[in-house]
């Protein structure tokens, strides 16, 4: 108890603490004053003057415990408050993270398709499956890129946002180096994305006389998927998570 008086009064701004001590003061000889008072009979015709004694006592010892305890609660109860507050932007953030994670699986499902592909792409098979697999590349950039950049764009959210936020109300959430390996595949992720959107374009066929542009862009759906792969491997990990959706 005694050290949590002191705790108190040290982290209490010096005139306060100053202020508050005096009046503690103050108030310990008034009442001294008023028991002494009591017994010798001072008071007993001066009804006034007594209760003026009683509320400057009253005045002398209410005014530090608001300033030195009540001031405390509000300050526990305002940090509680934001704890809250900063574990329910979090949570938010991460329900949204994970909406786009799940439409980015799509994304995988489709490089691997392309995978399977690859050789009859590349390197020889009907003209029917070649021309298949040039199709199904071109339409990757059009019909995933926005996922994958809502994708990239909830994850910082995470890490430049909510992590942060929890950081300052004493909410340890995450290691810096989970992080920063799955912001790194996002970035490989999103370069690879953006090489196929180029060469995806429709004056660049990918089929005739066009193949290394072929060739190229395999490469790159290659790299989009290593990078998509490492995300899942990474988030999918049971220890992460369980950190990651449990506060």
């Amino acid at each position: 108890m005694y050290q949590q008086v002191r705790s108190l009064l040290r982290d209490t701004p010096r005139p306060i603490r100053r202020g508050s001590l005096a009046l503690l003061g103050l108030g310990s000889v008034l009442t001294v004053v008023g028991i002494v008072g009591d017994a010798l009979g001072w008071w007993a015709s001066q009804p006034f003057f007594t209760n003026l004694v009683s509320s400057i006592t009253g005045f002398a010892f209410a005014v530090p415990v608001a300033l030195l305890i009540l001031s405390r609660v509000a300050e526990a109860q305002a940090r509680d408050t934001e704890r809250r507050a900063a574990m329910a932007f979090t949570q938010t953030s991460v329900a949204s993270f994970l909406t786009s994670y799940g439409k980015v699986l799509q994304l995988r499902d489709a490089l691997t398709y392309i995978a399977l592909n690859v050789g009859r792409f590349s390197y020889g098979g009907s003209q029917g499956d070649r021309d298949a697999a040039a199709r199904h590349l071109q339409g990757i950039p059009g019909q995933h890129r926005a996922d994958l950049h809502d994708l990239c764009g909830a994850w910082a959210a995470l890490r430049e946002a909510a992590r942060p936020r929890l950081a300052q109300a004493g909410v340890q959430w995450l290691y810096e180096s989970e992080i920063a390996a799955i912001a790194d595949s996002l970035i490989r992720a999103n370069d690879a994305m953006d090489r196929m959107q180029f060469l995806a374009h429709p004056t660049r066929p990918l089929i005739g006389d066009d193949q290394p542009i072929g060739r190229t862009m395999t490469e790159a759906a290659h790299n989009l998927s290593t990078a998509l792969n490492e995300v899942k491997v990474l988030i999918e990990e049971p220890g992460f998570y369980h950190r990651l959706t449990h506060l």
